[in-house]
């Protein structure tokens, strides 16, 4: 599913992860590592949402790779989410869910709002 979402969303997503950035460094610096490594390995910035959101994943959203990989990536995810401070990090992507995983995902990992809203 596509989802279109406002400039101003993206921003106001933005700023949260500003903030979190400001009240937790380290923490945010491991959401990076997280979604970097989710696109290096080319999964979908939706399924790492849902596993966020402890969400079932469905058939069209787990990636088709080896089960040692996924067991590796799963094990990165649950190091997020045991983290002090996760919590925020689980309710940025539950707040920002209608904005799509992989907005929000570019907007950790840098892009800006203009220029994830204009590259649609």
């Amino acid at each position: 599913m596509i989802a279109l979402c406002s400039l101003q969303v993206l921003r106001d997503a933005g700023r949260q992860i500003d903030e979190l950035e400001h009240h937790s460094p380290e923490l945010t610096a491991h959401l990076r590592h997280v979604v970097h490594l989710t696109k290096r390995l080319e999964f979908r910035c939706r399924y790492l949402g849902a596993m966020l959101r402890n969400q079932e994943t469905d058939k069209g959203t787990e990636p088709n790779v080896y089960p040692s990989i996924l067991r590796m990536y799963h094990a990165e995810v649950e190091k997020l989410k045991n983290r002090e401070g996760a919590e925020k990090v689980m309710q940025l992507f539950d707040e920002f869910q209608h904005a799509g995983d992989h907005p929000l995902c570019q907007l950790i990992t840098g892009d800006t709002p203009e220029t994830i809203k204009y590259m649609d």
